[in-house]
């Protein structure tokens, strides 16, 4: 992580950047569950978020969403209790761009625009919201299409990305597997909420203090 970025972490400010819905990927130590925490605001306003755990590793085909436990977390405790620093799992690692060097010299620093344009990148990047999207579908091809993960892995790693099979098999379900397709936008809708600040990027120091 660069610089920049691990100054925002360590001194909190990445905290005020917290905006909801977003979501918090997360792997269970000993098990290797998957657990997704989505935060989001209560219908009206509210001293209190609501907090929904989506139990991925334990949704089975016959359901279009995973089973959720839920709960109500005073705003000013978002930081530390235990529905959001959920203990004995370890977040999925923020994954951040490269930026080139070459559009800032001491003799001509890069214009307003470009920075800002690097710097928004940088703290919600498109690599970071790719993993994430993979991440998520990974397991939902698992829990409803196993056979052509295991297919379409076979076939394609020797010549593909991961991101590239990733691509092609959300288009053979879209195209062959019409219902499963939407199941799909369901979970994509309530789970994983890509155009906020990353809430692995704003929970990153909690989850490393209490790992």
């Amino acid at each position: 992580m660069n610089l920049g970025l691990e100054y925002l972490i360590r001194s909190g400010l990445i905290k005020s950047w917290l905006s909801v819905p977003c979501s918090l990927f997360l792997t269970e130590y000993d098990t290797d569950n998957r657990l997704v925490v989505t935060i989001g605001e209560e219908f009206k306003p509210s001293e209190f978020f609501s907090v929904k755990h989506w139990h991925i590793s334990n949704c089975q085909p016959e359901q279009a969403l995973p089973s959720i436990t839920e709960g109500r977390v005073p705003k000013a405790d978002i930081f530390s209790h235990p529905m959001v620093i959920v203990p004995g799992h370890r977040l999925f690692r923020y994954h951040l761009e490269s930026i080139p060097v070459g559009y800032n010299h001491y003799s001509h620093p890069m214009s307003n625009e470009v920075y800002d344009f690097f710097f928004d990148a940088s703290v919600n990047s498109l690599a970071h919201r790719r993993k994430k999207h993979d991440w998520l579908w990974e397991r939902f091809l698992h829990i409803y299409v196993p056979n052509l993960l295991s297919l379409t892995r076979y076939i394609n790693s020797a010549y593909r990305s991961d991101a590239e099979i990733a691509e092609d098999q959300r288009q053979l379900v879209q195209e062959y597997y019409p219902a499963v397709w939407a199941y799909w936008e369901k979970w994509t809708k309530y789970m994983l909420h890509l155009d906020s600040t990353p809430g692995e990027l704003i929970f990153s120091k909690e989850y490393r203090t209490h790992s």
